[in-house]
Formats: structure tokens, sequence, C-alpha cells
């Protein structure tokens, strides 16, 4: 269960800001407040500036800033390497932030993610956040890295939709979560991975197939789709359906992606296509897109194994919301 009950109010209205202060200071009273956000979860240095202006329309989103780590060459991100990219980063980053959005007296409230994610990369954004709450004498608020993702879709219409109760896939190279949400503090985990993530799946099985970038999935994804009928249709992949292979596993609410990094490594040993870089494209198209379409089954099979198990729970749900984190699956 996702929950913020405990952890303070950071949902705030026009005239009062429920949360600890650096100081002892009274908060004053006002109509409206702007807001500095940062977010340094994974590879992705973030900085926005947003201004609740009014209770009764979405806030204004006056800067929005993202600076990624490069790692190509290494095929991956390099924990250490992330924690330096945002130590070097986010102090111009917010400078910038704050010069676009006019905005640089005018913070009433710091939030920041405060997991999950990548320790290091966590790290440079906290200490930075709370170096500002304590120089500038303001707010801070950790923010739940997922319920920020889970809610920020109901932004655009301050509040108004999607409508509890809805339903999300949150997918990312680090998440793979269906989650139930009733209200905004009451959120249910109805499936999740007990492995890998699907973007960290993708990930892998396209560096297997010499794909390269800073998102090697969505590098793949882009291959497949530059000519998706130049393939060779006869080269058949023997691929998995995870957790179908026991009783014990075949009801299980539970993604898992591992298998499919295995399975092709096994695939290309035993069709004497291990050496990728002497292979021609359709090939390389043909095995990437049946690696593709057998892991997004897999999530499809599991959502609906999900709703013919647990039908009760879907009783009032209208929306269905699907948020793709970072720039990958």
């Amino acid at each position: 269960m996702i929950s913020i009950k405990g952890t303070g109010r950071f949902l705030l209205d026009n005239y009062r800001i429920w949360q600890r202060r650096a100081s002892n200071r009274p908060i004053q009273l006002r109509k409206g407040y702007k807001v500095l956000a940062i977010e340094t979860s994974c590879d992705d240095t973030c900085v926005s500036v947003l201004d609740r202006f009014s209770k009764s329309a979405a806030p204004n989103v006056l800067a929005n800033l993202k600076d990624t780590l490069d790692s190509i060459d290494e095929g991956g991100i390099i924990p250490t390497k992330a924690h330096i990219h945002h130590q070097a980063r986010i102090g111009p980053l917010t400078e910038r932030a704050l010069i676009e959005s006019n905005a640089r007296e005018g913070i009433d409230l710091i939030c920041v993610t405060r997991g999950p994610g990548m320790p290091g990369s966590l790290s440079g954004g906290l200490d930075f956040a709370k170096g500002l709450a304590v120089a500038w004498n303001k707010p801070l608020i950790g923010v739940h890295h997922m319920l920020g993702h889970l809610l920020i879709p109901r932004m655009g219409t301050n509040g108004k939709v999607p409508q509890f109760p809805f339903v999300s896939l949150l997918v990312s190279g680090g998440h793979t979560t269906f989650v139930l949400s009733r209200a905004i503090d009451d959120h249910e985990i109805l499936c999740d991975t007990i492995d890998i993530a699907v973007g960290d799946s993708l990930d892998k099985c396209g560096r297997e197939l010499g794909f390269k970038g800073t998102m090697i999935a969505r590098e793949m994804e882009k291959f497949i789709n530059q000519d998706i009928n130049d393939q060779d249709f006869a080269l058949k992949l023997e691929m998995p359906s995870p957790l179908k292979n026991s009783a014990s596993k075949r009801n299980m609410l539970s993604f898992s992606f591992s298998a499919f990094i295995t399975a092709l490594r096994t695939n290309l040993t035993k069709l004497g296509k291990t050496e990728i870089q002497e292979l021609p494209e359709r090939e390389i198209r043909s095995i990437a897109y049946q690696v593709q379409e057998s892991v997004f089954d897999h999530i499809i099979n599991k959502l609906k194994h999900v709703l013919k198990s647990q039908p009760e729970k879907f009783k009032n749900v209208r929306e269905f919301i699907y948020v793709q984190l970072g720039n990958g699956h």
C-alpha cells in the first residue's frame, strides 16, 4: 500500500501550508504560492517552477527544465557518474529556471524527490533542496517519486480528471507497477515486478542486439518502426511466458521480466546468431520485434489476470492511466 498518511500534507490550499518549516517564524497567509520542484532520482536533473495562483484553476508551469546524463559510451547508467552529474548541474539548472520564471524572489515552497530512486542520485537533489530551504527560510517537502507520477495526470484539470477511483500502469527502467487509486492518500499496488522492470529488461535485450544510446529500448523501438514490415518472418524465437511454468506461480499477481534476457541469449545461440554485427538488418528487426512483443504480451496477460481475479476492486473504476516514466519504456 502506498500512503502519504503520517508524512505531512503536501497538497496545499491557497491560504495555508501545512508542513514543518526550517524556522519557527509563522507563515503569512496569502492567496496563491509558487513552488520550486527538484527531481534527481535517476539520470535526469530536473527543475520546475509552478505558480498555484488560484484554487479554482490548474497551476501554471513557469519553467520545466531537464539535463540528462550522457551514458551512451557506458551503455547504461553508472551510479557514481549520475551522482556527479547531479552535483554539477542542479545549481545552474535551478538558476536558469528561476530566471526563466522570473521567480527568484517569489518562491514560497520547495519540493524534492525523496525516493524511491538511486541513493547517490537522490542525495544530489535532496541535499541541494535542504540547503535552499535553510538559506531561503522556506518550507521543504519530500515527495514520493511514484506518488507524484500517480497524481500528476490530475494537475492539468485542477484535480477534475481522472476522477477517483482510477487505475494506473507506471512503467520505466526502474518500475512496472499497476496501481488502484481510491483517493489522494489511498493507493493500492495490484501488480508489481518480482525482479527487474520492463524498461530494464528491454534495455538489456537491446544491448544484446547491438543498440546504443541513453535510452537503449527507445533506440530499439525506433529501429523496428523504421520499416516494421522489413523482417525475416521465417526467423522464429522461442520466448517465455514468465510465471506460468508451475501451479504456484501461475496465479501470482506479479510481473517478471528477467527471463526475457536469458531467453534472447539462448535463442541467439541456438540459431547461430551470436555475431550480431554480421546479421542483416531485417533479421535484427525481426528478433527485436519478437522480443518487444513478447514483453508487452506478458504485461497485457498479467493485467487481464488482475482484472479477472479481483473484479470487485474495479467496480467503480472508469479510467485507466498509462504513465511512461523517463524517456523510454
